[in-house]
């Protein structure tokens, strides 16, 4: 017995030791999503200048509501292309939340832009009814192209950057290649399901010097020519790392 209490508490200060030696540092964003860094993996290339494994984490509550998504964008790949305005149930999380969607929140606004396309005061055509009008402004609708289907997330707490995109394709190695059909789609959202739940590590570059940042593109490091914009995600993702690295 002595010898099995023994084996458990090695066990667990086994665990919690390698728990509190990770070498991955987090920066928790506002939209449901963590960038991590590999610190001790982080490789000087050049005086102050710095490759880093990095990964993107999501939520569970952002990663469950991008599947539902999927679920629902991908018939899109069946449609013409065009833009689509999306049906209510695709907000499942209650009235939009993002700046595309502010005539929804500043009435103020609204009304003046309707008032100045009532007066004739802007180059929208004639003959728009109000919501044809707020459709214009709003941003939701589903872009449906040959190959991607991509929806401007309504909810702030989940936009990312770009709009969400899904593939038509059944292979996402050839993402490229549009092989969606309707007896397919279940293997289409399967794909896009799992490409879209993968947490892949990719190498960041920061020139703590220049305050730059750069991306590798097929074995070649492109640097971004001007410094990190101040108050951004770039600005607080370069000076904590630098100060970091450059002990």
């Amino acid at each position: 017995m002595k010898k099995l209490s023994s084996i458990l508490v090695l066990c667990l200060l086994f665990s919690f030791n390698s728990y509190a030696a990770s070498s991955w540092f987090e920066i928790k964003s506002k939209n449901n999503t963590s960038k991590l860094w590999n610190l001790k993996k982080a490789e000087e290339i050049a005086p102050n200048t710095y490759k880093i494994p990095s990964v993107v984490i999501k939520t569970e509550e952002k990663l469950k509501y991008e599947n539902f998504l999927i679920k629902k964008m991908v018939p899109y790949c069946g449609k013409a292309p065009g833009k689509y305005k999306e049906p209510k149930e695709f907000l499942i999380k209650g009235k939009p939340t993002t700046a595309k969607r502010a005539l929804q929140f500043y009435p103020d606004i609204a009304d003046r832009l309707w008032s100045d396309y009532q007066a004739g005061k802007t180059k929208d055509p004639p003959g728009m009814t109000l919501e044809e009008f707020q459709f214009k402004w709003y941003g939701n609708y589903i872009d449906a192209s040959k190959k991607i289907v991509s929806y401007e997330i309504p909810y702030e707490k989940f936009k990312n950057y770009f709009s969400f995109t899904v593939y038509c394709s059944t292979k996402m190695s050839n993402k490229t290649i549009f092989d969606y059909s309707k007896s397919k789609e279940d293997l289409v959202i399967r794909e896009n399901i799992n490409f879209n739940s993968k947490e892949t590590v990719t190498p960041d570059f920061y020139n703590c010097r220049k305050r730059i940042m750069g991306v590798e593109v097929y074995g070649e490091i492109i640097w971004k020519p001007t410094p990190v914009k101040k108050n951004t995600y770039s600005e607080l993702y370069l000076n904590t790392l630098c100060e970091k690295l450059d002990k």
